[in-house]
């Protein structure tokens, strides 16, 4: 529970009885999320990516929001090549927001990249991330 990227949990503790096959669900309730986001690569070297912060729990504070490119399907605030802060001051819940960034040559030169979106919510320790999604440049 520490630094999770979410509220409104039950408890830290879960018990479970396994017998066969068994699922469990564990509910959980985001501070922020993005339910959907596409990415589009520009004439040039920009992408742009599209989407809309929503944010579940309203008492929840926003501290990050970021766009990240990598090689990698493996992308997030630690591992990118690119990272793209929005001023907070340009991000309207539940508005569509978009946000561009330069494509670097190393990035441009191998026909593709991964793109996602990150956000973290003020005083936790990890980032809510969006699918990565690989665009052909």
């Amino acid at each position: 529970l520490a630094g999770a990227p979410w509220g409104n949990q039950a408890g830290d503790t879960i018990r479970v009885t396994v017998k066969g096959n068994t699922v469990t669900d564990v509910p959980v309730t985001p501070y922020f999320f993005v339910p959907a986001a596409t990415y589009r690569k520009e004439t040039g070297n920009r992408i742009t990516a599209n989407f809309t912060v929503e944010q579940p729990v309203p008492s929840a504070a926003l501290e990050t929001v970021a766009l990240y490119l990598h090689s990698s399907i493996i992308v997030d605030n630690q591992y990118n090549s690119v990272r793209v802060t929005v001023p907070l001051s340009d991000v309207t819940i539940g508005q569509p927001l978009s946000v561009s960034a330069t494509i670097p040559d190393r990035l441009l030169s191998g026909g593709y990249l991964y793109a996602r979106v990150g956000i973290k919510a003020a005083g936790v320790g990890e980032y809510i991330y969006t699918l990565p999604e690989k665009v052909q440049l």
